[in-house]
């Protein structure tokens, strides 16, 4: 859902495919970024950004809750 509100589309990929047809599927879509999980895609198989979902850089920073804001009823 959270994609769709954004714009975005998801394209399920197979990592058991071959490489050719997922490259294929990603230029049909005219994909710009890939989100893995790391495994299965290398940044290094693709012309487009790959993100690694499981790259602890990611996740550096502010690790605080946000303030909680009460809106009126």
């Amino acid at each position: 859902m959270a994609i769709w509100k954004t714009g975005g589309t998801y394209l399920p990929i197979d990592p058991a495919h071959p490489q050719t047809f997922i490259n294929q599927q990603l230029e049909a879509c005219k994909a710009r970024l890939l989100l893995s999980t790391g495994k299965p895609f290398k940044a290094a198989d693709f012309d487009i950004e790959v993100i690694d979902l499981e790259d602890p850089s990611w996740y550096r920073g502010e690790t605080k809750n946000l303030e909680v804001h009460q809106f009126p009823p």
